[in-house]
């Protein structure tokens, strides 16, 4: 029992034992919430455009922009399916 207890307060983190590693797994988490981020805005951002290409009645540009949507909203996906670091 008392080594189980051992064990188990062995892992918890404390300011003396955490690693490079941890460091470095929280620092790639953060960078993959930030690229998902920017995939979002850039998805919103031509969902905008496109809805004022509509209203401007200017159709050649909607279609680029809807072959662009399209893209984002793929590299949107595969950044989600993307394996996450684990914690």
């Amino acid at each position: 029992m008392l080594k189980k207890l051992v064990q188990t307060a062995a892992l918890i983190p404390t300011r003396h034992n955490i690693t490079k590693v941890n460091i470095m797994d929280q620092a790639n988490s953060l960078r993959h919430i930030f690229q998902n981020r920017q995939h979002i805005e850039r998805v919103k951002q031509y969902q905008a455009q496109i809805r004022t290409a509509i209203m401007e009645g200017d159709y050649p540009v909607v279609s680029t922009l809807l072959e662009q949507l399209e893209v984002a909203q793929l590299q949107l996906e595969q950044a989600f399916a993307a394996p996450q670091v684990s914690k």
